[in-house]
C-alpha cells in the first residue's frame, strides 16, 4: 500500500469502489446474522472480517481529510508518538474501570454505552498526548523502552 501511494493519495476509484461494497455485504450479513442469532459466536469472526475492507475506507478518507498537510491531524499524531504509553494507560484504565471500580458495567453496557466510552476515552486521550508532548519529547513508557534497548 505504501508503494502504491495509498498513504498519499488514497485508494484508487476501482480499490475504494470494492472495499465499499465488500463493507456495505459484510456489514448486511453481519447484521442479519445478529438478526437471527443474537448471541452467535460467528458474529466476531464476521466483524473482525467486515473490518478489513473497513479500514482500508478509514485509511482514504483520512488520507482525503488531510490532503498531506502535517498539522491536519496534530491530536492523533500525539497519540502516535506516544503509542506505548497510550496503549498501556487505557489498558489500566479500563482494567481499573470494568474489574475493580464499577465490575457491574461489564453487564449492564450495550454497544452504545462502549461507544461513548470509546468516544470519551479516545478525546481525554488525545488531551493527555498532546498536553504531555507540550512539556517532554516522548512519552515516559517510549523513553523507558529506549534506555532499556541500549
Amino acid at each position: 500500500m505504501y508503494k502504491q501511494g495509498v498513504f498519499s493519495q488514497g485508494l484508487n476509484k476501482t480499490i475504494f469502489n470494492q472495499a465499499l461494497l465488500a463493507s456495505l455485504i459484510l456489514i448486511a450479513i453481519h447484521m442479519l446474522y445478529l438478526h437471527i442469532y443474537p448471541t452467535g459466536r460467528f458474529s466476531y469472526l464476521l466483524s473482525t472480517i467486515s473490518a478489513i475492507p473497513m479500514a482500508l475506507l478509514y485509511i482514504h478518507f483520512i488520507v482525503k481529510l488531510c490532503r498531506n498537510r502535517a498539522n491536519k491531524l496534530k491530536p492523533l499524531q500525539a497519540v502516535g508518538k506516544m503509542a506505548l504509553t497510550c496503549y498501556l494507560l487505557q489498558s489500566i484504565v479500563g482494567v481499573l474501570l470494568f474489574r475493580y471500580i464499577y465490575p457491574h458495567w461489564v453487564y449492564e453496557f450495550n454497544r452504545i454505552d462502549y461507544l461513548l466510552y470509546f468516544i470519551i476515552g479516545s478525546v481525554l486521550q488525545c488531551l493527555f498526548a498532546m498536553s504531555y508532548l507540550y512539556f517532554f519529547k516522548q512519552g515516559p513508557m517510549e523513553k523507558l523502552w529506549r534506555i532499556l534497548a541500549k
